[in-house]
């Protein structure tokens, strides 16, 4: 596993220290994969959103192509 640095204010520090039964590098874990794949779903459709597009493009060209050599 990888360590990494996050940086919290002192206020927010104290907050997390009153809750010590908590795990909050799981906590931090679970919202980082929850977020990396919530962008990867985005990603995805924008591509398919794009490949769309295109395919839609193409179409058009071929019916001007056709009506207008």
């Amino acid at each position: 596993m990888t360590n990494i640095t996050v940086r919290i204010s002192d206020e927010l520090r104290e907050k997390m220290r009153s809750l010590s039964d908590i795990n909050w590098s799981e906590v931090v874990r679970r919202a980082i994969e929850e977020r990396v794949a919530l962008e990867m779903a985005r990603t995805r459709k924008n591509q398919e959103a794009i490949i769309e597009a295109g395919q839609q493009v193409d179409s058009i060209f071929e019916r001007l192509r056709a009506k207008y050599g």
